[in-house]
């Protein structure tokens, strides 16, 4: 009886290693990420509108596809809060992003400003191991007057405008501590490592207004222009491992359970 209760524990003991679901929680995860991002899909003529109106005053086309930077960030803290067993909430993906070159400065950082994700909180799921982070679409971002032509209320005013989209990370749990589970009844997950990909593409939106003596002559509306593809190239959430107990440390916590149970039946039987 008592090699068998033995057993039974060495059994739950080490079931917690081969769990399939797992423990995110906590504050000290690591984020490392690097990636790149550049200017797809150009259109800066729109039936002519745009280049029309514009003429050799502001070449967009030109101006977009100089766009193309990298962004990262290198062991950001950051902090994963579990809301049940497959769910849970990353606080604050920051990533940093450099300013493409060769670009009007106005517009550079306006580009740069889009992928500065540094209030990004991402809402992560987990199933087989697999887990995805999506965050929400941001606040639409506006640069009015990019360019602005008019001498004495006669010329050109650009205007941009773009809507950060819904962004997606996704990625493999690929370290687990040994030791006992956690809360949520899975072995504690230390080592998340992302998959490279297309995380997000911005959509690019321009306006073209003509004036002649303060007074506007033509108005082109908000015509797309070109979209950032904003890409992911290596990303990974790490923390540190807990220390697996010894072999001889998990005989010894059995053999305290089932001596404790069976001086419990003794002192019953008295």
């Amino acid at each position: 009886m008592i090699k068998r209760n033995l057993f039974a524990v060495m059994l739950a003991v080490g079931a917690t290693g081969v769990a399939s679901a797992y423990d995110f929680d906590g504050a000290d995860w690591k984020y490392n990420f690097s990636g790149h991002y550049s200017i797809a899909n150009v259109d800066a003529n729109n039936n002519g509108l745009i280049g029309n109106v514009l003429g050799v005053v502001f070449n967009l086309s030109a101006q977009l596809n100089l766009i193309n930077g990298t962004t990262s960030a290198t062991n950001y803290g950051t902090t994963i809060n579990q809301s049940a067993l497959t769910n849970f909430s990353v606080n604050d993906l920051h990533m940093s992003a450099t300013n493409g070159g060769g670009l009007l400065p106005s517009l550079g950082n306006f580009v740069y400003n889009l992928l500065d994700f540094s209030n990004g909180v991402y809402m992560g799921t987990e199933g087989s191991g697999n887990v995805t982070l999506t965050r929400g679409s941001l606040l639409s971002a506006d640069l009015f007057a990019l360019v602005d032509t008019r001498v004495i209320g006669t010329g050109v005013v650009l205007d941009l405008r773009a809507a950060i989209p819904t962004s997606t990370l996704t990625g493999t749990v690929t370290g687990v501590d040994g030791g006992p589970s956690g809360p949520y009844g899975g072995g504690r997950a230390n080592y998340i490592t992302g998959d490279s990909g297309l995380m997000d593409t911005i959509a690019i939106q321009a306006r073209a207004r003509a004036y002649v003596a303060n007074i506007a002559t033509l108005d082109t509306g908000y015509l797309n222009v070109g979209a950032i593809e904003n890409r992911a190239d290596m990303w990974s959430l790490s923390r540190s491992p807990q220390a697996v107990p010894e072999p001889a440390s998990l005989l010894g916590i059995g053999a305290g359970i089932v001596g404790f149970v069976r001086r419990r039946r003794k002192n019953k039987a008295i």
